[in-house]
């Protein structure tokens, strides 16, 4: 964001200062248009517009229509100017900053016979495999502040751990890159550093996971 901000003054102020922008040709405003009216007057044609027309009262320059132009000019710059740096922040984001992990848990129930439409849960089972749109999945059961829900979550990302001792959970791995503080403040991190899951770890008591048969899950 830094970067952008420094390089978004440079432009400003290099398009009022520098020779043939804002300041110089306010200075010189009197000189260009005492030319236009003579190009005007002996009908000359206009060859540096897009397409070659006759001088006349459109030619002449004011202060205003020069600040309108370097305003114009300036946005348009910064969006290149955005559009550079955000680019730069992608690279140095994926090629430079380390990966970090991190994740979270939540419980998970026993899933009830009712839930299923389709096949038949033998005992407490806390997830079972099944498809939802060609997709092989886990199906599961958790409590969230509006009631109990059916979530699912990609088989090829799910690995599984039996554990008595420990109360039936899954755990969401994530991924994002390490990023020093200079360099966040420095570009635009933010929008090229989501969090984004890496795997899965279904924790359950053994045997209370069905890895095999198909079920239907009523989503409802």
């Amino acid at each position: 964001m830094i970067l952008f901000i420094l390089i978004a003054i440079g432009i400003a102020l290099y398009t009022i200062f520098a020779d043939g922008w804002l300041i110089d040709c306010i200075k010189n405003i009197e000189e260009i248009n005492k030319e236009a009216k003579e190009n005007i007057e002996y009908d000359r044609t206009n060859y540096d517009t897009f397409s070659f027309r006759k001088y006349n009262e459109h030619d002449y320059e004011s202060v205003p229509k020069y600040i309108f132009q370097w305003f114009i000019l300036n946005i348009l710059f910064n969006v290149i100017n955005f559009i550079i740096v955000f680019i730069i922040s992608t690279i140095v984001v994926v090629l430079c900053c380390p990966k970090a992990e991190s994740y979270y848990t939540f419980n998970i129930n026993s899933l009830k016979d009712n839930l299923v439409t389709s096949g038949e849960i033998q005992g407490g089972a806390f997830c079972v495999r099944g498809t939802i749109d060609g997709e092989i999945s886990y199906f599961f059961s958790r409590t969230t502040d509006k009631g109990e829900t059916i979530e699912h979550i990609p088989a090829d990302k799910s690995y599984i751990k039996y554990d008595d001792s420990k109360k039936p959970c899954i755990e969401v791995h994530q991924k994002n890159h390490k990023i020093s503080e200079i360099v966040e403040k420095l570009l635009f991190t933010k929008w090229c550093n989501d969090k984004y899951i890496d795997y899965y770890v279904i924790i359950a008591p053994n045997g209370t996971i069905s890895t095999t048969g198909t079920y239907e899950i009523d989503m409802e």
